[in-house]
């Protein structure tokens, strides 16, 4: 099939400086504002569609990638790509082989691919994961969508089990998250979209530095704990995963912005329990350079094994509003003063500084449900204790509903002003809500 020379023209015009779909489909349409250049109508059809990333329910929901502009009650824009015709869809393979611009190489491949348009959709694959490439590399585009690239490179070349172009796109999503990491000038979380992709593939086909550059992804989070703490509003104590409580030197370092924290540990991180004192050894022997370090007079122990022997009393009901009505609940905690063992490469203070371990161990349970470490006063009472540990149930609880119920998670665009404008009016609708279920006068249906 033939294209009408000017049509060409006009698209590689639209795609020469384009730095979103948006302008190129934009620059096609206002060649024909109404709709009357039936030759222009399937790409203007192909720049309108949403590529849906990856690891959204969005995608999920639609069965596919691609997804609409806009929609409503049975209509959208563009149509779904299984209704496309076969005519537009010629007309888009003639346009590829026509024109070598990423942009159109990108999309237009990739439109191909996901029809598995003949006689050869693996040629448009191909084609559409080196135009995703090349658009990576080009600064123009927003750094987010870049990344966006990488991760639909790295999906059709996984789908076409094309070994060389699955580790060309690894090393450019490393080298895009090393960038990042030790930038952080693309925005927060641009280190983590690159890395997500990689988390996803199979074991065998991991790089060996993943592991090592997401045990750095904490870093980011208190870099923004921290930039966070110089703003003008109420500090609240910090609360993390495992990823974090598990590091000392992350937690030092929150410490010492004198932010309190409440961070998950795992069974096997290793304390000094209360008893231990910390005392400079006498030097034996032949004269020579004082010892200066302190020295703790027993070893560390696992939390597991300082937990388990515990006598009973130790323990305690703890009663707190925290069920889902705002209901009273009585957890069995207990609560016990430790110090950190991990003197990491002597980055932290030594003697380490005392900390709460807080523990919550199920009645009737075989072992412990839950570990924290905390750096709140030692006169903290054992309620707040239990109830900022408990916290981040009820914070991923209100995730869960910004996504299932308020649409967190269908935001398309591609600029962090736009998320900053979408998470703070779901939010605010979220809180709205909140308060509405907890307004006496306005009871919920039985």
């Amino acid at each position: 099939m033939s294209i009408d020379p000017k049509l060409l023209d006009w698209i590689r015009e639209a795609v020469a400086e384009a730095e979103s779909w948006e302008e190129i489909r934009a620059s096609l349409q206002a060649h024909d504002p109404d709709g009357e250049e039936v030759g222009l109508r399937p790409f203007v059809f192909a720049f309108s569609y949403r590529l849906h990333e990856r690891f959204t329910s969005t995608r999920e929901r639609a069965g596919s990638p691609f997804g609409a502009m806009v929609a409503g009650e049975g209509w959208r824009f563009p149509p779904a790509l299984t209704d496309i015709e076969e005519a537009d869809v010629t007309a888009w393979q003639a346009a590829l082989a026509a024109i070598d611009h990423p942009a159109v190489q990108a999309r237009l491949g990739d439109l191909l691919w996901e029809r598995r348009a003949k006689p050869d959709p693996h040629l448009a694959a191909a084609a559409a994961a080196d135009g995703l490439l090349d658009l990576a590399s080009d600064e123009r585009w927003p750094s987010m969508e870049r990344v966006h690239f990488l991760s639909r490179a790295l999906e059709l070349a996984t789908q076409m089990r094309d070994t060389a172009r699955v580790s060309a796109t690894i090393e450019r999503l490393l080298a895009f998250a090393e960038a990042d990491l030790v930038g952080s000038g693309g925005g927060p979380g641009l280190s983590l979209g690159a890395l997500r992709p990689l988390v996803a593939l199979p074991s065998e086909q991991r790089p060996d530095s993943l592991d090592a550059m997401l045990q750095r992804v904490p870093e980011l989070g208190v870099d923004l704990v921290e930039r966070a703490a110089g703003w003008d509003v109420p500090k609240a104590p910090v609360l993390g995963d495992q990823a974090y409580g598990d590091n000392t030197v992350l937690r030092e370092r929150l410490h010492h912005a004198e932010l309190e924290y409440v961070l998950s540990v795992g069974a096997e991180t290793k304390v000094f329990t209360s008893e231990t004192t910390f005392m400079v050894p006498q030097r034996q022997g032949s004269p020579g350079r004082p010892r200066s370090r302190p020295r703790p007079d027993r070893e560390p122990v696992a939390i597991a094994q300082l937990i388990a022997g515990l006598p009973g009393e130790q323990f305690q009901t703890v009663t707190f509003r925290d069920g889902p009505e705002g209901q009273p609940v009585t957890p069995r905690f207990c609560f016990v003063r430790v110090s950190a063992s991990n003197r990491a490469e002597k980055r932290t203070p030594w003697p380490p500084r005392e900390e709460w371990l807080i523990c919550e161990w199920p009645e009737g349970h075989e072992k412990p449900s839950d570990y924290w470490i905390s750096n709140l006063p030692a006169d903290s009472e054992p309620e707040q204790l239990a109830r900022l540990a408990r916290l981040r149930w009820k914070i991923e609880l209100d995730y869960k509903q910004l996504k299932g119920e308020l649409g967190l998670d269908h935001y398309e665009g591609r600029s962090w002003l736009g998320w900053y404008h979408h998470t703070a009016l779901v939010t605010a609708a979220h809180g709205f809500l909140t308060l509405e279920r907890q307004n006496p006068n306005h009871p919920r249906p039985a």
